[in-house]
């Protein structure tokens, strides 16, 4: 059953770890009468706006530290993606014995990314019906046309999209550094950006042979394969050749790190091995739940009107959210939270985060990926009632008119 959460609560829960089970979903009900919130904490004002592109400050085509960055902060302030950024793809990199054992999984993790965005870095390619005869050759021709019109290697482009749209995942042997630099291109062009970075988090505890493999690796793509990389979380200890560049993020979320109680080293990790930005309109290609709600969805006449990761900013100095799953016109939100949802700083974000929607008149509920996996019928429910009720409410003012 949904729980109805008062907000004034919900700021102060944000202020404390997370150490309890939640339920199946928790819905912030924007009717129950609350206090005043002050929401300093999101807005800015233009001068700041200006001081927040801190994503300029790193050297492009580099490897760069950005030191005190903490890596969770760096998820939410990339979500979503800022105007003007980079796109920025984060890598959890697990214990490499070689250079190239890790190079090899990073353009894995770079490759995977690239076919589930296609076809956003290849418009046009949509219109080809690749399961018949001619299709696939038209693709490839296609393909190569667009390359000669970029930087693009044309057989590399080809072979991409070809895979993308068959969900083939073995490559032609191109060479690793064919390979990312045309991953790297796809990638930022899937949205709409000029360049591409790769965040890679440094591990506790590394030690000095692993640290040089991590920073080996590193290197190895931004100098070989064009992309400028940035390295995050524990500082470098044994490697003193990575340039360290101090990196302020934006005020309202380096007072929401302040605000947090500092992470419970007996948490177990759960941070995801690679990310990447959602792209608007549809549900992650990599999100298993998002991908079964959607489906449980999309044959209901009543789930119409919904939109995937849709961005949504309440005022022009308002903090910008991205929202998983919304129906506008009844101001509904739904979250499908994985794991890392449950760190202590992007919980206390999540809750501030459903406050200032509470404020602008939205219903919040929230589902972690394993309920939605376990029975998305029930939450498909849960949904479902949670509209009836605003669409319901919504037709008695007009009701009350006409009979006026």
């Amino acid at each position: 059953m949904a729980v109805a959460r008062d907000p004034g609560a919900a700021l102060n829960l944000a202020l404390r770890p997370h150490r309890t089970e939640r339920p199946l979903a928790t819905t912030l009900n924007s009717e129950c009468n609350h206090p005043p919130v002050s929401v300093a904490s999101v807005r800015m004002t233009a001068g700041a706006r200006a001081a927040t592109q801190w994503w300029h400050i790193p050297p492009g085509n580099q490897l760069s530290y950005l030191a005190g960055l903490d890596p969770d902060l760096l998820d939410i302030a990339l979500d979503p993606l800022p105007e003007g950024a980079p796109a920025v793809v984060q890598f959890r990199p697990p214990a490499a014995r070689s250079m190239g054992e890790l190079i090899d999984l990073l353009l894995e993790r770079l490759d995977i990314t690239a076919r589930s965005l296609f076809p956003r870095w290849l418009p046009g390619a949509e219109r080809f019906e690749t399961s018949g005869t001619l299709g696939m050759p038209a693709l490839r021709a296609f393909a190569h046309r667009e390359a000669g019109r970029s930087q693009d290697f044309g057989p590399f482009l080809a072979d991409l999209a070809e895979r993308a749209a068959t969900s083939r995942a073995t490559a032609r042997p191109f060479p690793a550094e064919v390979r990312a630099a045309g991953l790297a291109r796809v990638i930022a062009r899937a949205y709409a950006r000029s360049s591409a970075v790769t965040a890679v988090e440094v591990p506790p505890g590394l030690a000095a042979a692993a640290e040089d493999v991590l920073v080996g690796a590193c290197e190895w793509l931004a100098w070989r394969g064009g992309m400028t990389v940035w390295l995050v979380g524990e500082p470098l200890h044994a490697v003193d050749r990575v340039r360290v560049v101090a990196v302020s993020m934006p005020a309202p979320l380096t007072r929401l790190a302040e605000a947090t109680p500092a992470h419970d080293s007996a948490e177990p990790e759960r941070r995801p091995v690679f990310s990447y930005p959602s792209p608007p309109g549809a549900p992650r290609a990599d999100s298993e739940a998002e991908q079964a709600l959607e489906h449980a969805l999309a044959p209901q006449p009543w789930a119409q009107g919904r939109e995937w990761n849709r961005r949504y900013q309440a005022t022009e100095l308002a903090r910008e959210y991205r929202l998983d799953l919304c129906w506008p016109a009844e101001r509904v939100v739904v979250e499908v939270d994985g794991a890392d949802h449950r760190r202590h700083v992007k919980w206390a974000d999540d809750r501030a985060r459903d406050v200032h929607l509470q404020m602008y008149g939205y219903a919040v509920l929230r589902f972690a990926n394993e309920d939605v996996l376990a029975d998305v019928q029930l939450v498909v429910h849960q949904i479902h009632r949670v509209l009836n009720r605003r669409r319901d409410s919504a037709r008695i003012p007009e009701m009350r008119h006409h009979a006026d």
